[in-house]
């Protein structure tokens, strides 16, 4: 990837860090040549315990 793509995707990365509400987990980003796709998946507290699961947002935060 170049320098650019890769300041660009930083760039973005933190953006989501920055905008993502508290349960957001994941963000995936697809493209290609006939546009891009943003999926936002979210976990609230209650559906991790439930699972039995710790978890981190992304923020890097632990979900409680």
């Amino acid at each position: 990837m170049n320098n650019k793509i890769q300041k660009l995707a930083e760039a973005l990365r933190q953006a989501v860090i920055e905008d993502a509400s508290d349960i957001t987990t994941r963000v995936v980003v697809y493209m290609n040549s006939e546009g891009n796709n943003f999926e936002i998946i979210q976990r609230t507290p209650e559906s991790l315990k439930r699972d039995s699961i710790s978890m981190q947002n992304i923020k890097g935060v632990f979900i409680q």
